[in-house]
């Protein structure tokens, strides 16, 4: 009898010991840190994260360097509170600011990096050809500065930024009251200068535009695709991407350039939203400024060349163009849209469902057909939308479409 209970107790005292493991294998060791656990990463601010930035006072200390550049996108500013109400209502309007620094230069490197990329070869160009591929891939090889806490002035104010990132863009966003800003422009105005602070003695001039939007909505917002909707870039055939991209001059979709002008007189507003690279800009906005587009705000992907994939270039857009589209939806809850893209790409798609998702602000959707679609295939991508929120067309004179 003793010899069982004996054997029971060792039994039991087993099972405590095998529970007592296992506990302890579960509960964290709080002590001794396990070089197999993953330090948690650090979370990297995005752009959509824009830090609001107050006046300063006294001297800044510009960072721009002699041999920097600094490059201003034009963005946005939008009216936040009550229209026609006064302003102890703490009415306001809110300023972006975009841009980036960088030093440029004839880099061999990164230009060899493009042509790597693109898969462009100069024995199959012509001179021009030659000399237009060199001058755009140099807008790709630059070298960005990061941790540059750029000062701008706006009227007479002046604003330090936040540091540049890794790529060189900067951003910021600055609250001036109504008053302010009319004191600052000295005459109601559509536009606001943003110019960079630079250092003693240094006569360049860095500035940009941020277009003003009016404090007692509503207006008609104009959402434009680029490639294939206002300039022809031929999306669907890759090579010819690449060369009208890269070695030709930019040429325009016939017509369009006099349609939104015509649109501009009925005081609409202008945003281009593209899946061009940023890089981009400079040629993008001459070829908006010599063929008489309307100005307006700049929306653009980021692309950095160390990623080796030409299709980084002109890969997909929907979440992108999606998420631009509904930034400004957000901006401008009171305004309507006019959203107009092509078939060579997912334009169609995207404007369809911001139309379902935003019934009240979408007030018409125009399509260019580049790819001969047969009517049926649009129908079936705009299933469940009125039939006159929608039209397809080849040349800008089919449009019915009038914008009051």
């Amino acid at each position: 009898m003793q010899r069982q209970l004996l054997g029971l107790l060792g039994v039991l005292f087993l099972v405590v010991v095998m529970v007592l493991v296992v506990v302890l294998n579960r509960e964290p060791n709080r002590n001794v840190p396990s070089e197999d656990v993953p330090k948690p990463k650090e979370k990297s601010v995005s752009h959509s994260e824009v830090q609001f930035v107050s006046p300063i006072k006294g001297q800044v200390v510009s960072p721009i360097k002699s041999d920097e550049q600094v490059v201003f996108y034009p963005t946005l500013a939008w009216f936040v509170g009550i229209p026609h109400e006064p302003e102890h209502n703490d009415n306001h309007f809110e300023i972006e600011v975009h841009g980036c620094i960088f030093e440029a230069g004839k880099h061999a490197v990164g230009v060899k990096l493009i042509r790597e990329l693109t898969g462009i070869d100069d024995s199959k160009l012509s001179g021009e050809e030659v000399a237009l591929f060199q001058q755009r891939a140099e807008l790709f090889a630059v070298d960005h500065e990061r941790g540059k806490a750029i000062p701008i002035r706006i009227g007479d104010q002046t604003y330090l930024l936040p540091e540049s990132e890794a790529n060189g863009h900067f951003y910021g966003r600055i609250r001036k009251s109504g008053y302010r800003l009319q004191y600052a422009l000295g005459e109601p105005a559509r536009e606001v200068k943003v110019e960079a602070v630079l250092r003693d003695g240094d006569r360049r001039e860095f500035s940009g535009q941020v277009h003003l939007a009016p404090n007692a909505p509503p207006v008609v917002r104009v959402i434009s695709d680029i490639d294939d909707t206002i300039k022809i870039s031929q999306v669907r055939d890759k090579p010819a991407l690449l060369l009208n991209t890269f070695c030709r001059p930019f040429r325009p979709v016939p017509g369009m350039a006099d349609m939104y002008r015509a649109w501009e007189v009925t005081v609409a507003r202008f945003h281009y939203v593209s899946g061009s690279p940023w890089q981009l800009y400079p040629p993008l906005a001459e070829f908006i400024r010599d063929h008489s587009f309307p100005a307006g705000s700049f929306h653009m992907k980021l692309f950095r060349p160390t990623d080796r994939s030409a299709m980084n270039l002109f890969g997909s857009q929907i979440e992108y163009k999606r998420g631009e589209i509904k930034s400004l939806f957000e901006k401008f809850p009171r305004d309507r849209f006019v959203l107009v893209g092509d078939s060579g790409e997912q334009d169609a798609t995207i404007y369809a469902g911001l139309a379902r998702e935003h019934p009240q602000q979408v007030s018409r959707i125009l399509i260019r057909n580049v790819t001969d679609d047969s009517l049926d295939t649009f129908r079936a991508t705009f299933t469940g939308l009125p039939d006159d929120l929608w039209q397809v067309f080849r040349e800008p004179s089919e449009i019915t479409f009038q914008l009051r």
